[in-house]
């Protein structure tokens, strides 16, 4: 898979942006980047059940009470007390065979060479594809992982790099 020209296309196609944990604080990166998506086009929808109105759209307190049709939700979160806070943002969208395509950061806590697959320190687990070998990977590295997530719940890489 293209990773890029997926991520194009999802964002092409998607309309209506579900943004989970949006914050109503100019200064956050979460109001900032929503804010940019509602300046090009995009129906910004608030997700956070702290407030009741942001970017002049009604917030919702969970995407579950979101009425009508959602095409992408966005997810902001962060690491809390005293681990290293690293923000992670999923982008999901259904694609074809109801795999869900998304991004996140992370650092990886443990690698299973046995089953060709890293653990965030966040505990999520992630099948490395052929051509990615897991010897290159180091535990404590932090990692911007792209990847698809299957009916089953396989979240497969598609694409992993270190950052700084």
């Amino acid at each position: 898979m293209d990773d890029i020209n997926t991520l194009r296309r999802i964002l092409r196609e998607s309309r209506v942006i579900a943004v989970v944990g949006l914050s109503a604080d100019w200064y956050r990166p979460s109001y900032f980047a929503a804010k940019y998506m509602q300046e090009h086009g995009y129906r910004v929808v608030p997700v956070n059940p702290r407030y009741g109105e942001i970017l002049g759209e009604k917030c919702y307190p969970s995407l579950r009470e979101v009425p009508g049709k959602v095409d992408l939700a966005d997810y902001k979160f962060g690491a809390m007390k005293n681990e290293i806070f690293v923000t992670t943002a999923l982008l999901s969208a259904t694609l074809a065979g109801g795999a869900f395509a998304a991004a996140t950061t992370g650092t990886i806590k443990a690698i299973d060479k046995a089953k060709d697959s890293i653990i965030l320190a966040n505990g999520a687990v992630f099948t490395l594809p052929e051509g990615i070998e897991a010897e290159s990977l180091k535990a404590g590295e932090k990692v911007m992982v792209t990847y698809t997530t299957t009916k089953a719940g396989i979240h497969k890489v598609s694409s992993i790099h270190a950052i700084k």
